[in-house]
């Protein structure tokens, strides 16, 4: 496992050293980090543009990863839309049960999404809408890669950091694109193969997300409750498997 780890950080100091001229380069450098990070915390704020409203969410995240390969994560932030300011806690523990707190005043909404079982009447998988996946950039990348050709702007400086910017668009199959978006950019740091800003257009060029980051920390010791939550006894927690299945479709 340490070596691993050694091989991976040994094998992103050229990277570091001198900056990426390739989108292949730039993948490799977010591959390197993602190998080398163990966790990272950060501050976040997430803009999200729905026809005419705007929902503006910031807090902080911190995501761990498993020994299995999976992520454990929690976010604690503020939304506001609409007018209305909510409260709201993800926590997504190593036993793959994803728990949403959401608070306004005294009234706290509790939602249970089980990412071992299915939902219910629906071939998607739960993972495809854990919602910490939401706040962790690397997830997008993830998510969408193979469906993306990639391409480079020039670099820019965000928050006093040197960063690349990598422009993914769909891919185009018989005249379709292959995914509901126009593009999707990351920023990525120079320096630490962090992506410390997203952001995601409509097909007419129009930003609909933006993710921004402030004060990264990676290889954290991030205690353990952190990831864990039991309900209050006689709580009334709704059921996401079985919810997200009625859904229209």
């Amino acid at each position: 496992m340490i070596r691993c780890l050694l091989s991976s950080i040994v094998a992103a100091v050229p990277l570091l050293a001198q900056e990426p001229a390739s989108t292949d380069a730039v993948l490799r450098l977010l591959d390197a980090r993602a190998a080398a990070a163990k966790s990272w915390q950060a501050n976040f704020t997430k803009t999200l543009a729905q026809g005419t409203n705007v929902i503006l969410q910031s807090g902080t995240v911190r995501i761990a990863r498993l020994p299995d390969g999976n992520e454990k994560g929690r976010a604690d932030f503020i939304t506001q839309m609409l007018g209305r300011e909510l409260n709201y806690r993800i926590i997504a523990g190593d036993d793959g049960v994803v728990w949403q707190l959401v608070s306004q005043g005294n009234r706290t909404g509790i939602f249970k999404l089980d990412l071992n079982r299915p939902i219910a009447g629906s071939a998607e998988s739960p993972r495809s809408v854990n919602p910490i996946n939401e706040l962790n950039p690397a997830s997008y990348l993830q998510k969408h890669r193979p469906q993306l050709d990639f391409t480079l702007d020039a670099p820019q400086t965000f928050a006093g950091r040197r960063v690349l910017q990598l422009v993914g668009k769909p891919r185009v199959t018989a005249g379709v694109s292959q995914l509901p978006f126009g593009s999707i950019r990351f920023w990525v740091g120079a320096d630490d193969g962090f992506i410390h800003r997203m952001a995601i257009t409509d097909l007419r060029g129009v930003p609909r997300l933006v993710l921004e980051f402030a004060g990264v920390r990676t290889n954290l010791a991030l205690e353990d409750g952190l990831f864990i939550y039991e309900p209050p006894e006689g709580a009334n927690v709704l059921d996401l498997n079985e919810r997200l299945g009625q859904r229209p479709h």
